[in-house]
């Protein structure tokens, strides 16, 4: 039999990130070859300097969550329905 199921890709998970300091400087910078992307020394500076920006990345990182528990949901109900057709 067939599945439709997707393939697993695992280049799209994300991971939670912390609040910690990093060595990037504490105000954003505009140049190089990020084209206009800024750094920021922690998740609360950047939420702080750019809220909407802010929660469109966190909008966009739940979605992802929801979408990979979604396919993974639909990828284990095919596979029993396989099950199922299969016994005996």
């Amino acid at each position: 039999m067939s599945s439709n199921a997707a393939p697993i890709d695992s280049s799209n998970q994300t991971s939670a990130t912390s609040e910690t300091s990093s060595t990037t400087p504490t105000t954003p910078s505009t140049g190089g070859e990020g084209g206009g992307v800024g750094s920021f020394s922690s998740m609360s500076d950047f939420k702080t300097t750019a809220p909407e920006v802010y929660k469109a990345m966190m909008q966009s990182i739940a979605t992802n969550i929801c979408n990979d528990s979604k396919n993974w949901t639909d990828r284990i109900i095919e596979t029993m329905k396989e099950g199922e057709d299969n016994t005996p």
